[in-house]
């Protein structure tokens, strides 16, 4: 025990005298800078407050009055929109099916062969969109393109080549 007593109190001393070498000031010192900056932090803060109002303050009332007026406008428009709207929903209702029931009436009047040929126009149509999007998926359109490009680029690579020997030739004959 007398042991721990002994090192606690040799480790206490250098406490001591590590706290002088470091030279701290007395607790009243710290207080009273405290006190100073916190006071320092208040009027900054309400200075830089008071420096924002009076900046933004025209923006936020010029915001305020075009909110209000784009709300006043939005409101006019919603309420005639949504009356024109329930208006021009229930005719276009209306002339739906009127329309479909005047076709239905139209292709009941129609002659056999009127039917046939219709249908006929209509399977054609179909194959029609299912061959484009065949050839589309083969891509057959650019792969000719591609070969043609490069038939194209041998042909006339072989007739420059052939231009160059006749020039390389009327060049040693004419000397």
């Amino acid at each position: 025990m007398n042991l721990l007593a002994s090192i606690i109190e040799v480790w206490v001393g250098r406490i001591y005298d590590f706290l002088e070498i470091l030279d701290l000031p007395a607790r009243q010192e710290y207080v009273s800078a405290a006190a100073s900056a916190f006071r320092d932090f208040k009027v900054a803060s309400s200075s830089s407050w008071h420096l924002a109002y009076l900046t933004f303050r025209p923006l936020v009332i010029l915001l305020g009055i075009l909110s209000h007026q784009v709300a006043a406008i939005l409101r006019v428009i919603a309420q005639h929109s949504v009356a024109h709207g329930w208006v021009a929903a229930k005719e276009g209702y209306f002339q739906l099916k009127t329309a479909t029931i005047w076709f239905v009436n139209f292709q009941r009047e129609l002659p056999t062969s009127a039917k046939y040929a219709e249908l006929g126009a209509v399977g054609i149509l179909i194959a029609l969109w299912l061959l484009r999007r065949h050839v589309r998926n083969r891509r057959y359109v650019e792969r000719t393109t591609a070969w043609y490009r490069e038939k194209k680029r041998r042909a006339l690579r072989r007739y420059r080549r052939m231009v160059e020997k006749v020039a390389k030739t009327s060049l040693l004959l004419a000397l």
